[in-house]
């Protein structure tokens, strides 16, 4: 583990009826990391964090407070709502306590938690069915079992292996969106994307599809990419963003923000001048898999870091002439090919070899959106 992972400062903060950031404190300082644990009531807990987000040095935040009065509620959820506004190199977990719901509903709680309040990770734990599972905002999850010491262990090691990952913040300038028609936009890309969309690989959360893709420029570092935080059902009206990458550490978007994958899309494109076209969703292998599809780890790695642009690019690899694949596990696909590659072979290979119906984590359903319990109170 690097310097810089090991130099953020951790703390703890739980509740004095709560264990679980009492086992979580233990658990980081018997793997030799320095946290620091604090006790929080619902009347100590804003100035508390307030002290810590005053705090220029990098940290990591396990916020997990389970109070269980309505004025404890309201604290929880005045609190985590400003801790990442304000500081966005904070890593921040949270907790996403549930009382007697599904698995489903649980997931989807604790996914609304996360990104609502632009957390890093979310710990869902059920007090009547004893279910717990890690959620991360790539929208999967880990740890899912009643063994909440197995999942506490998911918990630390995904956040010390994140926390502390690189990122570079767009600059983002007023511009139009590039038409999902425009002459730059090669047919074999949007063939590709069109079969995509239309067999249901972006799937809503929020009103939001997961996942990015993109197509070279025509000078150098520029990009047309997806549009973060919109519907890739809706191309014809949305369209790309243009973006122009300087290096590692500087991005300038031209309308609005690019997709989290930017950073994997420039570092590809840095490193394989031959192709030209990248798509990325989140659909599982189909075990009948035609092809060899290599496989990279994702648990190590948060979405849009230069850690997973880099670990996405080590993984591809050429899987049929001129188009080239990684599976991340537990996540989705990167499929990479030239201008020159027809769109059928390239349809050919994603429907050979990934169930678009399917989804890594739970396939979002309306009704799981707006679910009354605990954690949302």
């Amino acid at each position: 583990m690097s310097n810089e992972h090991n130099q953020r400062a951790i703390h703890v903060i739980g509740s004095t009826e709560d264990g679980i950031a009492r086992a979580i404190h233990v658990d980081i300082s018997n793997k030799g990391r320095a946290s620091q644990f604090h006790i929080a009531t619902p009347e100590t807990v804003h100035g508390l964090v307030a002290r810590l987000i005053a705090d220029p040095d990098e940290q990591t935040i396990f916020f997990l407070p389970d109070f269980q009065t309505l004025d404890g509620i309201q604290a929880i959820k005045e609190v985590r709502s400003i801790i990442r506004s304000e500081r966005k190199d904070l890593f921040l977990v949270l907790a996403s306590p549930t009382s007697g719901v599904s698995p489903e509903e649980q997931y989807f709680t604790a996914l609304e938690i996360m990104k609502s309040n632009h957390a890093n990770l979310a710990l869902a734990y059920d007090d009547k069915t004893g279910l717990n599972m890690v959620v991360v905002p790539e929208e999967a999850y880990y740890g899912q079992t009643a063994d909440r010491s197995e999942t506490l262990n998911w918990l630390i090691k995904i956040a010390l292996a994140r926390a502390g990952e690189t990122f570079t913040r767009s600059n983002v300038i007023a511009a139009p969106p590039v038409s999902w028609m425009a002459p730059e936009v090669s047919e074999n890309f949007r063939q590709v994307v069109d079969h995509l969309v239309a067999h249901g690989a972006y799937k809503k959360f929020r009103g939001k599809t997961a996942g990015h893709f993109a197509i070279r420029g025509m000078q150098q570092g520029e990009f047309l990419t997806s549009r973060r935080n919109h519907d890739f059902n809706r191309l014809s009206d949305i369209g790309l963003v243009r973006v122009f990458a300087q290096g590692r550490d500087e991005v300038v978007a031209h309308g609005s923000k690019p997709s989290v994958g930017g950073q994997s899309q420039r570092i590809i494109f840095d490193q394989h001048p031959e192709l030209s076209n990248i798509v990325h969703f989140h659909s599982p292998l189909r075990p009948d898999a035609r092809d060899v599809i290599p496989v990279q780890e994702q648990w190590p790695f948060e979405c849009g870091s230069h850690q997973c642009g880099q670990n996405t690019a080590n993984g591809l690899r050429e899987v049929r002439p001129g188009i080239y694949a990684v599976m991340l596990e537990n996540h989705g696909p990167n499929i990479v090919f030239g201008n020159d590659i027809p769109a059928n072979q390239v349809i050919d290979l994603i429907n050979c070899n990934f169930n678009l119906t399917a989804k890594t984590g739970y396939v979002p359903n309306d009704g799981f959106q707006n679910v009354p319990v605990l954690a949302l109170q």
